[in-house]
């Protein structure tokens, strides 16, 4: 299938269906930028010479120092959980959801089971 038509298919519908594709869109975004991001900041190489030495490139004392690179990966891959929630939410509340069993109206409860 082509990418034009699964888009078009996407945003087929009612307001409320585009935007639960944008926010999901953009949930699943925003989780990749953290994934990536905290991928980056492990990618930083340790200067040669003394362990203490510090990378001078960088302005950010967070990058500059070695020791401070596995503590930011980490926060931004915890930073991952709240927005991949964010996009199981989206999900959910898009996906159609199953009616009342057949012959039961909407919001009553279940009739009582004979013992």
């Amino acid at each position: 299938m082509k990418p034009s038509t699964l888009v078009r298919l996407a945003l087929a519908g009612t307001r409320t269906d585009t935007a639960w594709v944008a926010l999901t869109a953009l949930s699943a975004a925003l989780a990749t930028l953290a994934g990536l991001a905290a991928l980056t900041v492990l990618a930083i190489r340790k200067p040669p010479g003394d362990a203490r030495a510090l990378s001078e490139q960088y302005s950010n004392a967070l990058l500059r120092e070695p020791g401070l690179r596995g503590g930011v990966a980490f926060t931004l891959l915890l930073l991952v959980v709240p927005v991949l929630a964010l996009a199981g939410q989206c999900a959910r509340l898009g996906a159609p959801g199953a009616g009342p069993p057949a012959g039961r109206a909407p919001g009553w409860p279940a009739p009582p089971r004979a013992r």
